[in-house]
């Protein structure tokens, strides 16, 4: 690789330095290095992205990758992340490794990775609303003065769940270590080729996180529970986009046809990664 494009976020990385050790590093060596350190906190796509571009290179943390995801979509460029966050399962290089990782990209020593990705449709009084791609999940919380709500799930047709709480959480192998994680849910391979349902908090001692195939069909339905409740919750897509959802309002969820592409260096084990970012979480 010769071409590459650094995604800096500007409050991980406050004075550059990562991001100018990278940029020098790469130049030094005759690659051609933009960077990008400003795209604001929500975009659909980034923004003069070179025809060129073979790595994307991405300074911050999981949420950075997230975002920069979403910019990418469709354009099968590989990222890999340099982790200036906390745990960072995504941005799993630390400054430590740059110019091992660097001269890895340089030579073309590494492998690509293709990670799920859903789809989400919002649909209101039978109308589609809205639609995005998440590459963690798409996560359904209560809203407002709102203290619990009601979610139907219905998989393939077939009703699979009816629960009061919190809310739930739609999550790829990717998504497994982020908030499906923290609200209970299992850790899976990123290989893996399933989806998770977990629920957050939910009402009933039986509520439990459910592995889907990629082939299931995946709708829910937000439950009325109070008359005078106008909105009841909210659906966002890797934490980036927040849509307001009423009683009635249905999601339909399946795996996307688009694909995330992560460059792994050969080095890196994914249940080597695990251990080491739970033990660090454990130390804190």
């Amino acid at each position: 690789m010769k071409n590459f494009l650094v995604i800096t976020n500007k409050y991980k990385d406050a004075d550059l330095s990562v991001t100018k050790k990278v940029t020098g590093y790469l130049e030094e060596r005759e690659a051609s290095c933009r960077v990008l350190a400003d795209l604001g906190d929500q975009y659909e796509e980034i923004p003069d992205l070179a025809p060129d571009t073979e790595c994307i290179i991405v300074i911050g943390g999981d949420g950075t990758i997230l975002q920069a995801a979403r910019g990418i979509i469709g354009k099968k460029i590989p990222m890999v992340g340099v982790n200036k966050g906390t745990l960072g399962f995504l941005t799993e290089i630390e400054e430590s490794e740059l110019e091992d990782i660097l001269d890895a990209l340089l030579m073309d020593d590494f492998r690509v990775e293709e990670r799920m990705m859903l789809r989400g449709e919002i649909y209101h009084h039978g109308k589609q609303v809205y639609e995005s791609l998440a590459l963690n999940d798409l996560v359904i919380t209560r809203s407002g003065f709102s203290r619990i709500i009601e979610c139907k799930i219905w998989v393939n047709g077939k009703i699979m769940d009816n629960f009061h709480g919190d809310g739930l959480i739609v999550a790829t192998p990717t998504g497994s270590t982020g908030y499906n994680l923290s609200a209970g849910g299992p850790v899976v391979c990123p290989k893996a080729d399933i989806m998770l349902i977990t629920p957050i908090c939910p009402h009933a001692m039986g509520a439990r996180s459910t592995v889907l195939a990629p082939s299931d069909d995946i709708w829910i339905e937000i439950g009325r529970l109070r008359k005078t409740q106008e909105e009841e919750a909210i659906a966002t897509f890797d934490g980036q986009m927040g849509i307001r959802l009423k009683p009635g309002d249905r999601i339909h969820v399946v795996p996307a046809e688009e694909k995330t592409y992560l460059v792994k260096i050969k080095e890196h084990n994914f249940y080597e990664i695990l251990h080491n970012k739970l033990k660090m979480s454990q130390e804190k």
